[in-house]
C-alpha cells in the first residue's frame, strides 16, 4: 500500500486564524464604543430635559409674581426679592438653605415658606439685582440662576443657566 501525500492541504493557518480574530476583536471594540458614547449622550439629554423643565416653571412662576408684584425690593445681598402680591399681601422669593437640604428657591407670604425647585436638583447659584432701567427709569429685576442635577455625576450630568430681566408692571 503506497501513502499518496497531497499538497493541498485545506484549512487555516494559525496566522491567518489570530489575524481574523484580532480584526473582530478591534471592529467589536469600536462598535462598543460608539453604542457607549451614543447611550451616554442619551442620558445627557434625558437630564438636560428634566432639568430644564423644573427650573423653567420655577423661573416662569417667579417672572410671572414678580411682574404683577408692586414695591419690588431687592435685599439680603441680592439673595431675596420682595414685594407686595396682586392680594395685597407681602411676598418674596430667597436662595437659601432650605431645611438643611441644599440650596435651594424658596417661595413665601408671611412667614411660611416652600422650597421651588425639586430635591434632585441642587441650585448652585441665584441673584436677584434691582435697577433703574434706562430708557424708562423704571425698577427692572435681573435674575440669574444656575443648577444642576444631584442625581447625576459625570459625563451624564445636567446643568442649566436662567438670566432673566423682568419689569415690574405695577411700581
Amino acid at each position: 500500500m503506497r501513502i499518496i501525500k497531497s499538497k493541498k492541504v485545506a484549512g487555516f493557518t494559525l496566522f491567518e486564524t489570530i489575524l481574523v480574530l484580532g480584526l473582530f476583536s478591534l471592529i467589536s471594540l469600536l462598535i462598543t464604543a460608539v453604542l457607549a458614547t451614543g447611550i451616554r449622550s442619551v442620558k445627557k439629554n434625558q437630564n438636560l430635559v428634566a432639568v430644564k423643565n423644573s427650573v423653567a416653571h420655577t423661573v416662569d412662576l417667579m417672572e410671572r409674581q414678580i411682574r404683577s408684584g408692586r414695591n419690588v425690593k431687592c435685599l439680603n445681598n441680592s439673595q431675596r426679592v420682595e414685594f407686595i402680591d396682586p392680594y395685597g399681601q407681602v411676598a418674596y422669593f430667597e436662595y437659601l438653605n432650605y431645611n438643611n437640604q441644599g440650596y435651594n428657591i424658596a417661595s413665601g407670604s408671611a412667614t411660611s415658606s416652600v422650597a421651588l425647585i425639586p430635591p434632585d436638583i441642587e441650585v448652585k447659584s441665584a441673584t436677584w439685582s434691582c435697577i433703574a432701567d434706562q430708557v424708562t427709569g423704571r425698577l427692572l429685576v435681573n435674575f440669574y440662576l444656575w443648577a444642576q442635577s444631584k442625581l447625576v455625576s459625570g459625563a451624564e450630568a445636567a446643568a442649566v443657566e436662567y438670566n432673566i430681566k423682568i419689569l415690574p408692571r405695577n411700581q
